[in-house]
């Protein structure tokens, strides 16, 4: 029989680690990679039997997902995200899949099924992610976000799927944006984006409309506007921050400047 490994990353407030983990008992061996994970997190990974790996400091999905692969003793690696659940069909359908070894593949999409403000998103539907990997053949991730893995070797997909409970607050949603779009703008200025200018910004809005039309999101009700606009704005404040780093002066210096400037006034 062929052993399986399940890799988990956890970072701060994880308040649905624990549903998460419930989902893992039947791997062989199971790994949470913490991200400055709190005591209560890491008091649940090892009450479920969970091995812990603590994540390297800087921010990088790829790097957590390799150090969770470089712990692992298992055959295969399947990686779930704390906000994702496995169903009972999709545990047998993967443990029916790597143990049939006349099947040359290396790994697996998956499907997953996406809650968006707690309602299913039809339109997203399959939404593939390879998360199922024989670890021989992986080579590894990359992307510090919307992270990829490279593997040898071919691939197929399951019909089963994972359930992915995304975008469960407003507020968790906006912090998160914060957060990755300061990555993104981070990486588009390490390419030399061209400079952002007033028509690459009406330019990119422009684009955003499309593919919410395109997209033909307002089909999900309330939650389907919603998304839409909400990833509208979530690419215009990338541009945004990626125009603050090409300004080369920050604003705050800036402001310093102006400021001197009007007590100049008064001496």
């Amino acid at each position: 029989m062929k052993k399986i490994t399940v890799i988990v990353l956890a970072g701060k407030r994880q308040d649905m680690i624990e549903g998460c983990l419930k989902t893992l008992l039947w791997a062989d061996e199971k790994i949470l990679v913490s991200l400055e994970a709190d005591n209560k997190t890491m008091k649940i990974a090892q009450k479920y039997g969970f091995k812990i790996v603590k994540g390297i400091r800087e921010y990088n999905f790829s790097k957590w997902r390799n150090q969770g692969a470089l712990a692992s003793a298992g055959d295969w690696l399947i990686y779930v995200d704390s906000d994702e659940r496995v169903t009972p069909d999709l545990k047998k359908e993967i443990l029916g899949k790597i143990n049939q070894d006349k099947e040359k593949v290396n790994g697996y999409f998956i499907p997953r099924k996406n809650y968006f403000l707690a309602k299913e998103f039809k339109s997203e539907w399959p939404d593939y992610q390879l998360r199922l990997i024989k670890k021989k053949a992986l080579v590894t991730w990359r992307g510090n976000i919307h992270e990829t893995p490279e593997i040898k070797g071919e691939t197929k997909k399951l019909k089963n799927y994972l359930v992915h409970l995304s975008h469960r607050s407003i507020k968790a949603s906006l912090l998160n944006t914060i957060k990755w779009s300061k990555l993104e703008a981070e990486n588009r200025f390490k390419t030399a984006h061209p400079r952002m200018t007033s028509w690459r910004f009406i330019r990119i809005f422009l684009t955003g409309v499309w593919q919410f039309i395109k997209k033909r999101s307002w089909k999900e009700g309330v939650e389907g506007v919603i998304d839409g606009i909400y990833q509208l704005f979530s690419l215009f404040f990338t541009y945004v921050r990626l125009w603050e780093m090409q300004r080369g002066e920050s604003l705050k210096k800036s402001y310093q400047k102006i400021d001197q400037k009007i007590q100049e006034l008064w001496e």
